[in-house]
């Protein structure tokens, strides 16, 4: 058998989660190692979202249970101040909001710098939805983003009012997760 410990792929079978221990010397067979159970609370389309606090940007504690339930579809987006892409999608955004206002919410969590970056540029372009913050120092070890695997900036979650994850993705597919909206 080969083994090798760069393999580090995680699959998931019915409600469990298993991890590639080895591959047969014909590659002929792949050996699964049980790792648990899956979380039905996580990032993959299909699971649902639990209901996470936020601090809005005046350090005020919002859930998204609490936004989720009042419309068909809520769109969390995680972006930042300092991210070129996230800029560019800010008109889209404001077009969304506009356009799908009877069926969507948009929760804007802004992984920043500091509360004033974002309060300054979310009142210049009008932003008048849920805004949340965390703090951008030490991201990587914060609780929320690792549960929902946000590795890139933005990234845009689609859940539906009972916390169902329809769909997930960066620029190129928000088009097409608006269509899911209409």
């Amino acid at each position: 058998y080969y083994a090798d410990s760069s393999i580090d792929d995680t699959i998931s079978i019915n409600d469990y989660k298993y991890r590639i221990d080895s591959i047969s010397r014909d590659i002929s067979k792949i050996y699964l190692r049980a790792v648990g159970k899956r979380n039905h609370f996580g990032y993959e389309v299909g699971n649902y979202i639990s209901n996470i606090e936020f601090k809005d940007l005046k350090q005020n504690p919002f859930s998204i249970n609490s936004i989720i339930e009042q419309k068909k579809y809520t769109l969390l987006e995680f972006w930042g101040t300092w991210c070129g892409p996230c800029v560019a999608m800010t008109p889209k955004l404001i077009d969304a909001n506009k356009r799908y206002s009877s069926r969507l919410n948009i929760i804007s969590i802004a992984v920043d710098d500091n509360t004033e970056k974002v309060r300054t540029y979310t009142e210049k372009h009008h932003l008048n939805w849920n805004l949340g913050f965390i703090p951008r120092e030490n991201s990587y070890q914060n609780k929320i983003l690792n549960q929902l695997n946000i590795k890139f900036y933005p990234t845009f979650i689609l859940i539906d009012s009972k916390g169902k994850i329809i769909d997930r993705g960066f620029p190129e597919h928000f088009d097409e997760m608006m269509k899911k909206v209409k």
